[in-house]
């Protein structure tokens, strides 16, 4: 008898659920741990893609660049990404003002 959970588009759904469950963690803890206005505009520019209105989704477009896929979500910790979201954002406010 075939079980769902042994079928490979079964286990595909739920890596790609559990992928989106931890971006959406990441880019609240990032948002928390580096005290981001989640409603505020300035890194939109800095980080956002088209369509991101706030801080809030354009460090989730961001979040969902590093973790594309399941194993880069197992390396990466809130504290890794969060010295990589300054780099980041030091990186492309130089290339802006230089």
């Amino acid at each position: 008898m075939l079980k769902i959970e042994n079928t490979p588009a079964y286990r595909a759904h739920k890596a790609e659920k559990e992928l989106a469950e931890k971006i959406n963690k990441m880019t609240h803890s990032l948002i928390y741990l580096l005290k981001i206005n989640r409603y505020d505009v300035g890194l939109v520019l800095l980080i956002g893609k088209d369509g991101d209105r706030n801080n809030e989704a354009a460090v989730k477009s961001w979040v969902t660049d590093k973790l594309c896929c399941p194993s880069c979500m197992r390396q990466d910790d809130a504290r890794t990404l969060s010295n990589d979201l300054r780099k980041a954002l030091l990186a492309q406010a130089d290339d802006i003002y230089n």
